[in-house]
C-alpha cells in the first residue's frame, strides 16, 4: 500500500507543488472522495486507512522540510516503476514521442516529466512527424519573398539553363554558386555589356536575365533567397518525377523507385532521415501508396522470418492465454460456489440471530411476570403481618378465617406462576417456582435481589466475514467481527499458523491453499468459538505472459460480386492486438474498426490491408487482389473523358480576372487546374483565377472518371499586359482667402484652401500664436488687435510649399480698448501702435536675452545697461522649409561691430541659418 503523501494526493513532485492553498485544496478533495468511498468492494478497506493518515498527511504537507523529503522519496518511488518501463521500450536507444505520451497517460504523469526520465537514460525520443506541416515546408509553400525570381526561369529557357550561376558560369569556373555578391554581379554587368548590347534576337532576354543576375547577388540576404528558391525548385522537381511515375503505376510507388528519390533528396539535405520524412509526407498527402518494403527480397525474407517467430510465439501464447482462461474459469466457479455458501452462512447466521432475538424477548416477558408475582407475594406477607397481629387480639376469629383463605389462594397463585414457566421452557423460572416449600422469608429474599440487580450478562455468539475469501498470492484479507452479546475478547485463527487478537484484523497470506479461519471470542459470563471451514482459498500467482508483437490475419465474408459490394471483414490476427488499421484498396482512407464491414461501389479487383498494433509492436497483412468487383450487368461501359475548356478573356492589363469553362465530354467527375503563374493546382470545376503580373501564360486542365484520366494544354493561352502609367504626382502649389480680412476684437475669420496639386495635409499659422492648426478649411478667432501675418504650408506624396500672406489679418481693438489704450499714450508719452500689442513685451524679451549665455555687450545693450547712446534693437519669429520656429535678434551699437543679428532656436540655442529657406512671421521693434 503506497503511503507518499504526494502520489496518494496526486500531486506534481518534479518539481513539487509547493503553493499551500493549492495542497489544502488537493487534501479537501481526497478527504471527501476516501470518506464516500469506504465501503467500495476492492479498494474500501484501503480508503479507510488512507482516510486515517489524514493527521500524519496534513502534518507533512503543512511543513516545508518535511514536505521536501517526501517530494524526493515520490520521485524515487514512481522513477524506479518508469525507469523500468523505459528501459524495456527503450532497449535499442530510441523511444517514439508517441510511446512517450501513452506512458505520460496510463502513469497519470506530465510529459516532460517521462521525456526528463528518458534522457537522464540516454533514450533519444523520436518525435512524431506531422505528415501535413512537413509536405507543406518542403514541397507546396514557396520561400519567403521568392516570388520576384518565378519570371527568371521564363527568362533562362532561350539559353538552356535552369538558373542563374549557371548562366553566368563562363564554362571553366568551379563552384560559382560559392563566389561573393560583389564578384557574381561583376560577371552579370560584363556579360551583359559584353554579349547583350548587340542589336541581336537574344539581347533582350539576356539584358533581362543580367538584371535579375544583379538583383539576385544584389547582397547576401538576396543571395540566401535566390538559393533557397532553387534548392524549392529542385526539390518540386524531384518529388514531380514521383507523382508522375506514380500516375503510371496506379498510384504505387516500388521500394527501389522510393530508394531512388529519398537518394536524390538526401544529395540535397545531406540527411537520409530527413529526406525519408519528407518522401513519405509527400506520399501520404497526395495518396500515393509507397510501401519501402514492397519489392525488397532481402526485406520479404526477413519479415517471413520474423513472423514466422512471431506466429510460434503467438501459438505459445495462445496456449498460455487458454490455460490462464481455464483458470480463471475455474476460479470464478469456485468463487460462485464461495458466494453460495457466504450466503447460505448469511441466512443461517441471520435464522440463528432471530432466534436468539426471540429467546431474549420471552425472557424479557418472563423475568416481568417473575417481578408481577413477587409483587403479589409481598403485598401478601404485608396482609399476613397484619392480620397476625388482629389475630393475637382476643376474639378475633374473623380474621383467621381472612387469614386462611389468603393463604389459599397465595398457593393457587404459585402453582400457576409455575406451570407457565414449565410451558416457557425457562429454567431458571422454572427452578424458582419447583421450591413451592421455602418461606414467605425466604422466597422474597430471592427476589429482591433481582429486582434491585441490573440485566443480567448472557453468553456471546461468534460470527464473522472477510472481504475476500479467494484470490492469488500474495492475498490481503480483511476480517470483521460480527458476534453478538457485547464480546469483550477476541482470539483468531488464520489456519497458516498466524494468530490476532484484534476485533477486525488484516492478514496477508502468502502461500497457495485453502485454509480453515477460527474466531474465538469471551465476555464476563463466557465464550464461543465460530470455525468456517476451507474458508480462504488462496491460489499461485499466474505466471507473467512475454507479449510478442501481433501476427495479422483476416478474411472475408465474400471475396466478389457485382458493384455495389458489401464485405464483412473478419481479424483473425494472434498476439493479442489492440489497434487495427485497413485498407480496403479503393481509396486511401484508413479505418480502425477491429471487424470493419466495407461497400465497393465501382467493379475493379482490389488489395486489401490490415496493419495491426500492440504495446510491443505492430505488422501487416496485405492481400494482393483480394476483392473482385464487377459491373452490374446493366452497367454501360464508361469511357475516358476528353478535355476541354475556353476562358471569358484571353488578353488584358493585370490584374486580369479570367473565367474559365469546362467544356470537356466524357462525363469527368474531376478536374484540375494550372494556370501557369504557379505549380498550385485548383480543383474546381469551372474556377475564376486572376493574374497580377504581366506575362504570357500556358493553362492546362486535366479531367478524370472512373475510366481514367486525360490533359488539355494551351500553351500562351493566356496574355496580360502590364497596365498603363499612372500621372505623375507633382508638388502642390498653395493658396488660400478669408471670410474676413479686417474688423474689431475678438474677429472670427474662415480660412478655405484654394490650393492645386491635390495636396493632403495641411498646416496653418495664424500670426497670434506659434501653434500649427492641421485643419483643411479652419476656422479662428483673433482676440487681441493687432496685424496678424498668415502661413499656410500644403503637403503630398511628391513634396510640399508654404503660402505666407504678410499683415493678411487686421484686428482693431474695440471702443473702450481705444479710450484706454489713449490714455496710456497721454500718460506715459510713447508713440506705440496698435500693431505691436500682439508680441512679447519687453520684460519678456529681456527674459529670453538674459538666459542665453552669450556676447555680454549684447545683453547690456538689450537690458540698458551700455554706455553707447540709442541702442535700438528689434526681435524677428522665422519659420524654416521644415515648419522649425526661429528667433533673430538685430540691434546697434557704437563698437566695431555695427549692426550685426543673431538668430536662435525656440530653445535659445545659436544657429547657422546658412541652408535654411526663413519666410518671416512676426516682428517687434523697441528701444
Amino acid at each position: 500500500m503506497n503511503e507518499n503523501c504526494y502520489l496518494l494526493l496526486e500531486l506534481d513532485f518534479d518539481p513539487p507543488i509547493e503553493d499551500q492553498s493549492i495542497i489544502n485544496e488537493r487534501i479537501e478533495e481526497k478527504t471527501k472522495f476516501w470518506s464516500s468511498n469506504y465501503n467500495d468492494f476492492k479498494r474500501g478497506t484501503e480508503y479507510r486507512h488512507y482516510h486515517q493518515m489524514l493527521p500524519k498527511i496534513k502534518e507533512i504537507m503543512n511543513d516545508p522540510s518535511k514536505r521536501k523529503k517526501e517530494a524526493a522519496s515520490a520521485r524515487n518511488i514512481a522513477y524506479a516503476l518508469l525507469d523500468e518501463d523505459l528501459k524495456i521500450l527503450g532497449m535499442n536507444g530510441e523511444i517514439s514521442e508517441d510511446v512517450v505520451v501513452n506512458i505520460a497517460d496510463k502513469k497519470k504523469m506530465s510529459i516532460n516529466i517521462v521525456k526528463k526520465r528518458a534522457s537522464a537514460l540516454g533514450i533519444k525520443i523520436i518525435p512524431k512527424v506531422d505528415f501535413q506541416i512537413t509536405y507543406d515546408k518542403y514541397y507546396k509553400n514557396k520561400p519567403q519573398n521568392a516570388d520576384e525570381f518565378e519570371s527568371v526561369v521564363v527568362y533562362l529557357k532561350p539559353f538552356n539553363k535552369d538558373n542563374l550561376y549557371d548562366f553566368l558560369n563562363p564554362g571553366t569556373m568551379q563552384n560559382v554558386d560559392k563566389l561573393p555578391c560583389d564578384k557574381l554581379k561583376q560577371l552579370a554587368q560584363e556579360k551583359k555589356k559584353n554579349e547583350f548590347y548587340k542589336n541581336d534576337t537574344a539581347s533582350s532576354s539576356g539584358k533581362k536575365v543580367c538584371e535579375a543576375c544583379e538583383l539576385a547577388f544584389k547582397d547576401e540576404s538576396r543571395k540566401t533567397i535566390y538559393d533557397d528558391y532553387l534548392a524549392w525548385c529542385k526539390r518540386r522537381s524531384i518529388l514531380d518525377h514521383a507523382k508522375e511515375i506514380s500516375k503510371v503505376a496506379d498510384g504505387n510507388l516500388s521500394y527501389e523507385q522510393g530508394n531512388f528519390y529519398i537518394g536524390q533528396l538526401t544529395e540535397l539535405f545531406k540527411d537520409r532521415k530527413l529526406a525519408e520524412n519528407i518522401f513519405i509526407a509527400f506520399c501520404k498527402v497526395e495518396k500515393i501508396a509507397y510501401n519501402p518494403e514492397l519489392y525488397n527480397p532481402d526485406s520479404q525474407k526477413r519479415r517471413r522470418s520474423e513472423k514466422e517467430t512471431n506466429k510460434e510465439k503467438a501459438r505459445e501464447e495462445a496456449e498460455k492465454k487458454k490455460a490462464r482462461e481455464e483458470q480463471e474459469r475455474l476460479h470464478k466457479q469456485k468463487e460462485e460456489a464461495e458466494n453460495k455458501e457466504r450466503e447460505k452462512q448469511e441466512r443461517s447466521r441471520k435464522q440463528k440471530e432471530e432466534a436468539k432475538n426471540k429467546e431474549r424477548e420471552e425472557q424479557e416477558r418472563s423475568r416481568k411476570q417473575k417481578e408481577e408475582a413477587e409483587q403479589a407475594e409481598n403485598k401478601e406477607r404485608e396482609e399476613q403481618e397484619r392480620l397476625r397481629g388482629q389475630k393475637d387480639k382476643p376474639g378475633n376469629i374473623e380474621g383467621h378465617d381472612v387469614l386462611k383463605k389468603l393463604a389459599i389462594g397465595a398457593i393457587i397463585c404459585l402453582l400457576t406462576l409455575g406451570g407457565i414457566a414449565l410451558m416457557s421452557g425457562n429454567n431458571e423460572s422454572q427452578s424458582e417456582v419447583s421450591a413451592p416449600y421455602q418461606t414467605v422469608g425466604e422466597r422474597g429474599y430471592s427476589t429482591n435481589s433481582n429486582i434491585n440487580g441490573s440485566e443480567q450478562p448472557v453468553h456471546p455468539v461468534a460470527d464473522f466475514w472477510s472481504d475476500i475469501t479467494s484470490g492469488e498470492a500474495p492475498l490481503k484479507v480483511q476480517f470483521f467481527d460480527e458476534s453478538t452479546d457485547s464480546p469483550t475478547s477476541w482470539n483468531w485463527d488464520f489456519g497458516d499458523g498466524v494468530t490476532s487478537t484484534k476485533q477486525n484484523p488484516i492478514h496477508t497470506y502468502t502461500t497457495d491453499g485453502t485454509y480453515t479461519v477460527k474466531e474465538t471470542i469471551t465476555n464476563e459470563i463466557g465464550g464461543d468459538t465460530e470455525t468456517k471451514e476451507s474458508y480462504i482459498t488462496v491460489t499461485a500467482p499466474a505466471e507473467a505472459l512475454t507479449a510478442v508483437a501481433p501476427v495479422p490475419d483476416f478474411s472475408a465474408s465474400v471475396t466478389s460480386g457485382e458493384a455495389p459490394l458489401t464485405v464483412s471483414f473478419t481479424d483473425e490476427s494472434s498476439g493479442s492486438p489492440t489497434e487495427w488499421q485497413w485498407n480496403f484498396g479503393d481509396s486511401y482512407d484508413i479505418f480502425t474498426e477491429h471487424n470493419p464491414t466495407h461497400t465497393y461501389t465501382k467493379a475493379g479487383t482490389y488489395t486489401v490491408t490490415e496493419t495491426v498494433t500492440n504495446e510491443i509492436g505492430g505488422d501487416t497483412e496485405t492481400k494482393e487482389s483480394y476483392i473482385t468487383v464487377t459491373a452490374p450487368a446493366e452497367a454501360l461501359t464508361a469511357v475516358v473523358p476528353v478535355p476541354d475548356f475556353s476562358a471569358s478573356v484571353t488578353s488584358g492589363e493585370a490584374p486580369l480576372t479570367v473565367s474559365f469553362t469546362d467544356e470537356s465530354s466524357g462525363s469527368p467527375t474531376e478536374w484540375q487546374w494550372n494556370f501557369g503563374d504557379s505549380y498550385d493546382i485548383f480543383t474546381e470545376h469551372n474556377p475564376t483565377h486572376t493574374y497580377t503580373k504581366a506575362g504570357t501564360y500556358t493553362v492546362t486542365e486535366t479531367v478524370t472518371n472512373e475510366a481514367g484520366q486525360d490533359m488539355e494544354t494551351k500553351t500562351d493561352y493566356i496574355t496580360v499586359t502590364a497596365p498603363a502609367e499612372t500621372p505623375t504626382v507633382v508638388v502642390p502649389v498653395p493658396d488660400f482667402s478669408a471670410s474676413v480680412t479686417s474688423g474689431e476684437a475678438p474677429l472670427t475669420v474662415s480660412f478655405t484652401d484654394e490650393s492645386s496639386g491635390s495636396p493632403t495635409e495641411w498646416q496653418w499659422n495664424f500670426g497670434d500664436s506659434y501653434d500649427i492648426f492641421t485643419e483643411h478649411n479652419p476656422t479662428h478667432t483673433y482676440t487681441k488687435a493687432g496685424t496678424y501675418t498668415v502661413t499656410e504650408t500644403v503637403t503630398n506624396e511628391a513634396g510640399q510649399d508654404m503660402e505666407t500672406k504678410t499683415d493678411y489679418i487686421t484686428v482693431t481693438a474695440p471702443e473702450s480698448d481705444d479710450t484706454t489704450s489713449d490714455n496710456k499714450e497721454t500718460d506715459s508719452g510713447t508713440d506705440t501702435t496698435s500693431g505691436d500689442t500682439s508680441l512679447p513685451t519687453e520684460s519678456e524679451v529681456l527674459t529670453f536675452v538674459n538666459n542665453y549665455q552669450g556676447v555680454s555687450d549684447f545683453i547690456e545693450t538689450v537690458s540698458g545697461d551700455s554706455e553707447s547712446s540709442n541702442p535700438t534693437w528689434k526681435w524677428d519669429i522665422w519659420q524654416d522649409q521644415y515648419g522649425d520656429r526661429l528667433i533673430s535678434f538685430y540691434y546697434y551699437q557704437n563698437n566695431p561691430k555695427g549692426y550685426d543679428s543673431t538668430y536662435f532656436d525656440s530653445e535659445g540655442n545659436i544657429i547657422s541659418t546658412k541652408d535654411l529657406e526663413l519666410t518671416l512671421l512676426n516682428s517687434y521693434k523697441g528701444a
